[in-house]
């Protein structure tokens, strides 16, 4: 049986998400089963941890820029524009 070694990844500056990295591919492995379903959730998990972490990076801006907008909206009781 090979052994394998833990490698802490980083990529770029944007460390990768772990909540959403490790809900799929838990439930893949355990659904999956058998011969390498554990690597392949490995895998998963790295890429779904940083295209989530990155989308969040991505979306943060967007909510900040959006939060004067909101305030306004709701400070003028226009529930219909929220």
């Amino acid at each position: 049986m090979k052994q394998s070694s833990w490698v802490s990844l980083q990529v770029g500056s944007v460390p990768s998400d772990r909540l959403s990295g490790t809900i799929i591919p838990v439930a893949y492995a355990i659904l999956v089963g058998g011969e390498g379903s554990v690597e392949t959730g490995l895998a998963l998990a790295l890429t779904i941890g940083t295209i989530m972490s990155s989308f969040g990076a991505i979306t943060t801006p967007i909510w900040a820029a959006m939060s004067s907008l909101l305030g306004k909206a709701c400070t003028e009781m226009q529930s219909k524009k929220v």
